[in-house]
């Protein structure tokens, strides 16, 4: 991740890229389940990703659904939590909602 600031891409593709590393290796993720390729059958969407607030309606963690994945020959969705980490500068929770904002919806 520190690496990022070493390249030349706009800084758009670098909270994407922080975003995305943090994210596959807090949740486990798969590069296939994170990036659209030509088998995309278990590639995750925004819908696969919840927010979990607090009582003072900050996100506390987010909840990852896996729908479908490798090994999910007929078995049930399975789901993982990725609690935030506050002061952390490596915070997936964090770097996923300062993706997102910069992104929209």
């Amino acid at each position: 991740v520190e690496a990022l600031s070493q390249i030349n891409i706009t800084e758009f593709e670098k909270c994407l890229f922080k975003a995305m590393f943090l994210f596959m290796y807090y949740s486990l993720a798969r590069v296939s389940e994170v990036t659209l390729t030509s088998t995309s059958q278990h590639t995750l969407t925004l819908d696969n990703i919840s927010g979990v607030r607090g009582q003072g309606g900050n996100v506390t963690s987010i909840v990852v659904r896996f729908d479908s994945y490798k090994h999910s020959h007929n078995s049930m969705p399975s789901s993982i939590t990725i609690l935030t980490q506050p002061g952390n500068p490596l915070c997936p929770v964090n770097s996923l909602l300062k993706y997102l904002s910069l992104r929209g919806t």
